[in-house]
């Protein structure tokens, strides 16, 4: 399989990933979740390793005639942050089956939960890749706040609501400065 087909396969398995966790059973989101995130670490973890033998990976998606083509690049340095992403996510969603147990009568908050931790992994994912300033931002604002509602789970105790209001200070500061350069 080719880096293209593998990205490609793994930007389809995150949509269906998260347009099939709010459907399933509370019993097998967190597993159904954990394999999401295994395959995604999968197809993206190999043109990683590709990029650190040597080889980076320069893959252009189609854009729109105002924005352009949206390259997505993978040298050695992106190569390792992809794996150290895949790595974490998945010890991530594997604490978190047993983590979550407890919220499985909060079906609606545990779908959100795993939407959120999977489009966090994408978002995360993309920020390394991206070689297109707008394409680049749009992925950083959805890992800033896809991260922020997963701060926010617990949003009914104080210090969480606390923290979560810290951070969203902080991203919307940390965007800034990107975007001033």
């Amino acid at each position: 399989m080719d880096n293209f087909s593998l990205i490609l396969s793994s930007v389809i398995t995150l949509g269906i990933g998260i347009l099939s966790i709010p459907l399933l059973p509370s019993k097998i989101k967190a597993f159904a979740s954990f394999f999401f995130v295994l395959l995604v670490a999968i197809a993206t973890s190999i043109p990683a390793v590709h990029a650190l033998l040597g080889s980076p990976v320069e893959i252009y998606l189609p854009g729109s005639p105002f924005f352009g083509e949206i390259p997505l690049r993978i040298d050695a340095l992106s190569a390792w942050f992809i794996l150290i992403i895949n790595i974490t996510c998945l010890n991530g969603a594997f604490y978190g089956i047993g983590y979550m147990k407890p919220y499985k009568a909060q079906k609606a908050n545990l779908s959100l939960h795993w939407t959120l931790f999977l489009l966090f992994q994408a978002s995360m994912l993309w920020v390394c890749m991206l070689q297109h300033s707008l394409a680049f931002l749009i992925a950083w604002e959805m890992m800033s706040l896809s991260s922020l509602f997963l701060v926010l789970f617990e949003h009914e105790k104080k210090d969480t609501l606390k923290a979560g209001i810290n951070y969203m200070v902080q991203m919307h500061l940390g965007v800034a400065f990107l975007t001033v350069g």
